[in-house]
């Protein structure tokens, strides 16, 4: 008993871990599509998407990446949102899948 509740502690653990560090990536991924866009205003969206993809270690084939253009009160902006679905390793621990998620909203600067 207390060897089959320290094996799924360890586990549980190992998917959390996994988890954090997927969604510190794409956090990280949206924070340089910001800066890109700051540095070099007027950078293509598919060059953006490229620059975000080619940073990601993980999958790039399920990594989903969007970018808007919206205007708030006469101002530009850019949103970058990044997502990415986490297959936890233990089969019938979830049901589907967990969508981790970032965005990012950039001002366009002239």
């Amino acid at each position: 008993m207390v060897g089959l509740t320290v094996i799924l502690l360890a586990i549980g653990i190992i998917e959390f871990g996994r988890g954090l560090y997927l969604r510190n990536e794409l956090t990280y991924l949206v924070d340089l599509a910001a800066r890109r866009i700051l540095i070099r205003p007027g950078v293509p969206d598919d060059r953006l998407q490229d620059e975000i993809r080619s940073a990601f270690s993980g999958n790039q084939h399920n990594l989903q990446v969007t970018i808007t253009t919206e205007t708030v009160e006469e101002i530009p902006f850019r949103t970058v949102s990044v997502s990415y679905p986490l297959e936890l390793l233990v089969p019938g621990l979830h049901d589907g899948r967990i969508v981790l998620q970032a965005h990012q909203r950039v001002p366009e600067l002239p």
